[in-house]
């Protein structure tokens, strides 16, 4: 018995198995660096990269969330983990995350979310990141 090569092979499954269920289609992007000046309007924006796009997974089985008060309002942040196949991108906190499309529930597209922790680990079958919700898709 060659316990490497036995962990190689079931982690290649198990990857596999866990691609299959990232059902969503999701984009990730980084501040670039610089800034975008409108010409137009002059408006300056911070400039981002598309560092990801494709498929992923919400999960929200052990949501979390934290009452703040901001401005006189109470704000609940909520936090979900999010999958991505494993060496599809190195994915970084502060990175913004936008589900694109979500066959099983069409009301999670145009959601946005902010990666909060990457949490690494040995034989991992997936990136799992832990995400705040900044926008649903129907807020701007």
């Amino acid at each position: 018995m060659n316990l490497g090569s036995d962990l190689a092979v079931a982690l290649s499954r198990l990857r596999d198995a866990a691609q299959d269920r990232m059902v969503d289609t999701m984009e990730v992007t980084r501040l670039a660096g610089q800034t975008v000046t409108d010409p137009a309007s002059g408006e300056v924006t911070a400039a981002t990269e598309v560092v990801y796009c494709g498929p992923g997974r919400l999960q929200t089985f052990n949501p979390h969330e934290s009452a703040r008060e901001t401005g006189g309002s109470m704000r609940v942040p909520q936090r979900f983990s999010v999958h991505f196949p494993v060496g599809s991108f190195t994915p970084r906190i502060g990175d913004m995350l936008t589900v694109l499309d979500s066959p099983h529930d069409p009301a999670l597209a145009g959601n946005r979310y902010r990666i909060a922790s990457v949490m690494n680990k040995t034989a991992a079958t997936a990136i799992r990141c832990f995400v705040d919700l900044i926008s649903t898709g129907g807020e701007s």
